[in-house]
């Protein structure tokens, strides 16, 4: 162990954390049996320790992930450049995804990919993750796309945060499935790498306008009854993992049983094709 397993990282009203509590709850949820780790964060543990600062704090919580000793472990840098009209600088553009990610992909021995809407940084073995292939961003070529066809064990972890708020792998599954409230919207825009301008379009499969998200009411409590995902409170939040070759079948199951089930759409039934610029965190 790399740090005091006692160290108190955060207080909450239900007691502290400390960085034994952090790595003791990943062992439980087996984040350490896997050949990729997918990480989606939100650090909502409970208020930081006045000894731990926050550079600490980050340096602290990778240091925990990686005492899974896992082979690949990703964080996903999302910018959404082309869908906000903005070039990709792949050493620069800074992520929307919180403080874990981006403090991640401006570390030294991590490696971020080229894709300019849905880009990650890897620290570890990186081989069949490296580049985007094709244009799609979400779907075939995509960094999901190459998870899912690696043979490798991947597994998406929740740390401080839910599956229902960024699970971006279902939008992999609704394209590959090709659910009839998304259709492929090209974005065109420049990604700089290494000095390098290289203009490119990529594909997002969007919602249509005014189509609104949805889940089953017991899609978690499905998950969990059948180990599809393992959850472990944690303070003020909870961590969570995800299988994601049993969440793959899940989740087509569901749409092959109903295309609309992850769909609210507008009160008219009809589907307009428009996409208004912003700075998107999710699509």
């Amino acid at each position: 162990m790399k740090h005091d397993g006692n160290k108190v990282i955060f207080h909450t009203n239900k007691g502290v954390i400390t960085y034994n509590d952090i790595v003791s709850a990943l062992y439980r949820l087996g984040a350490d049996q896997c050949d990729v780790l997918f990480v989606h964060s939100d650090i909502s543990f409970g208020q930081l320790d006045p000894s731990v600062k926050r550079k600490e704090l980050k340096e602290l919580l990778l240091d925990a992930l990686m005492e899974m000793n896992v082979k690949t472990l990703m964080f996903p840098t999302f910018t959404f450049s082309f869908c906000n009209k903005e070039d990709y600088d792949v050493e620069h553009s800074v992520t929307a995804m919180g403080m874990l990610p981006e403090y991640v992909r401006n570390r030294e021995d991590a490696y971020r990919t080229d894709d300019p809407i849905l880009s990650v940084a890897i620290i570890g073995d990186r081989s069949g993750f490296e580049k985007m292939i094709g244009r799609s961003s979400c779907g075939t070529g995509g960094i999901f796309h190459q998870l899912h066809i690696s043979g490798k064990k991947v597994k998406f972890l929740f740390f401080g945060t839910l599956v229902t708020h960024c699970f971006t792998f279902m939008h992999y599954i609704e394209e590959i499935k090709q659910v009839p409230y998304r259709y492929a919207r090209p974005f065109d825009g420049t990604i700089i790498q290494n000095g390098i301008q290289t203009p490119k379009t990529v594909d997002v499969y969007v919602r249509y306008k005014d189509v609104g998200a949805t889940l089953p009411k017991d899609f978690t409590s499905y998950m969990l009854e059948h180990e599809i995902m393992k959850k472990e409170e944690l303070g003020m939040s909870s961590i969570s993992i995800v299988d994601e070759r049993s969440s793959y079948e899940y989740i087509c199951s569901l749409i092959d049983h109903d295309p609309y089930v992850f769909s609210v759409l507008p009160e008219d039934g009809e589907l307009v094709k428009e996409y208004k610029y912003g700075n998107i965190v999710s699509m």
